[in-house]
């Protein structure tokens, strides 16, 4: 499954992540130990694996942290179109 794929890069022990805008490594030690951090608190907030999760922002290293984490717990993140507005990114994460 995806989300185990996705455990499976993050337990790596590699030491030469991507870089930060700040200029600082990012390894897959470390991203795996935030993501599984981000992973339980969504759970802990009461989703569910299968639940849909969507979010808007900008590309970011959070944003894949929360795509790792999201994977981990099951989830399926769904990134909407910023062109639309709320209640129609609402109404389509209704559609299968």
């Amino acid at each position: 499954m995806y989300h185990q794929h996705m455990a499976s890069i993050s337990a790596t022990d590699g030491t030469g992540g991507g870089k930060d805008n700040g200029g600082g490594g990012k390894d897959e030690t470390g991203r795996g130990k935030r993501s599984d951090r981000i992973a339980a608190g969504l759970l802990a907030l009461g989703l569910e694996p299968g639940d849909r999760l969507g979010i808007w922002g900008p590309n970011s290293y959070e944003w894949v942290l929360t795509q790792f984490a999201a994977a981990k717990a099951g989830l399926i993140l769904r990134r909407p179109d910023k062109k639309k507005k709320p209640i129609e990114v609402l109404v389509s994460t209704q559609i299968e």
